[in-house]
């Protein structure tokens, strides 16, 4: 069975509801001020509290304002972390280029609505700030732990992975014993 180390409590939320029966926990730092070698020392305490028993452990980020790529921080994270002893077949670290919410952010429409195709492709921007100014727009305040999770959950992640390399790269990387990627041909 697989794990998930992620960096919000939205996060958590999502991966609860996807991937039921997995541990989730949380990353425990946050932000783009954040340092990697920061980062993969609390990923490692998080690695040790899985006992082992879990593989592959998806570790689940976002870019933020980082100035590396998200190729340039997996490849950090990954040397730090196999410098405090783990193996690289033991995790995969999965980077939202920019935001979680960039992922769905390309989906929602100018009136604060999550459509079945994307509107445009926005990897890299600051997605969280689209939703909350479309949102705004009609009346309604962002909730990342409500509307994050709802908004997300309810997407097809085969959509998704056609628009945005980062998050292709997560839902590739997931075991196909998972039955969040087992139903996605379902949506």
């Amino acid at each position: 069975m697989h794990a998930f180390i992620v960096e919000g409590h939205m996060e958590r939320a999502i991966v609860q509801r996807l991937c039921k029966g997995a541990p989730v926990r949380r990353l425990g730092v946050n932000g783009d001020d954040v340092n990697i070698k920061v980062m993969a020392k609390f990923v490692h305490a998080q690695i040790l509290t899985l006992r082992d028993r879990y593989r592959p452990i998806y570790i689940i980020f976002d870019r933020e304002k980082r100035s590396q790529s998200v190729s340039e921080l997996r490849e950090n994270l990954a040397e730090c972390l196999e410098n405090l002893g783990h193996n690289r077949e033991l995790f995969r670290i999965c980077i939202a280029d920019r935001e979680f919410e960039t992922w769905i952010a390309q989906f929602m429409d100018d009136e604060g609505i999550v459509q079945a195709t994307p509107i445009r492709p926005m990897e890299g921007e600051n997605g969280k700030a689209v939703i909350k100014e479309k949102m705004k727009f009609v009346g309604r305040l962002y909730s990342e732990t409500v509307h994050g999770v709802q908004f997300f959950c309810s997407m097809n992640p085969n959509r998704i992975s056609e628009i945005s390399e980062s998050f292709r790269y997560l839902f590739e990387s997931i075991d196909d014993r998972c039955a969040w990627k087992r139903s996605s041909d379902d949506f």
